[in-house]
């Protein structure tokens, strides 16, 4: 077994609305790209062992997340294949696992993942500091209904 990645957050909003966020298909369209609706959504089936395909027009290919564990509100698991990087045409990956703990009227929000390779820990390192931004986004996207 690799070393774990982290990245943790709290949100402002409750773990039934981020599971919203992550779980709808026009929500996630709004915040998980660089720019509101530069999200093309090529297939979202949210159940275990379904799939969502997404390309941002930015990106030089898809996403594709692959459910594994649903357990609203508190926990989405996901087999991630990245294929956006033209150096890794096979796609860069693995099991991601968001996890959402009420505290007070707010959400603290950890997503993390196995490395299972220490020869990728640095390009593990990079994706998940991707998710900074991500985050940032997310967070400003709950806060624009409050």
């Amino acid at each position: 077994m690799g070393s774990r990645v982290s990245i943790k957050r709290i949100l402002d909003a409750s773990p039934e609305r981020v599971w919203r966020a992550w779980t709808v298909a026009g929500e996630l369209r709004q915040w998980f790209s660089s720019q509101t609706n530069d999200l093309n959504i090529l297939e979202f089936d949210v159940r275990p062992q379904g799939k969502v395909r997404f390309k941002s027009s930015e990106s030089s290919g898809e996403y594709t997340w692959t459910y594994l564990k649903l357990d609203q509100p508190n926990e989405i698991v996901f087999d991630i294949l990245d294929y956006s990087f033209p150096q890794h045409p096979e796609g860069i990956g693995g099991v991601c696992h968001v996890e959402l703990k009420a505290i007070g009227e707010k959400t603290e929000l950890t997503i993390w993942g196995e490395v299972p390779d220490e020869s990728l820990r640095q390009k593990y390192a990079e994706l998940m500091n991707g998710w900074n931004a991500t985050l940032d986004k997310l967070n400003n996207f709950l806060k624009k209904e409050n």
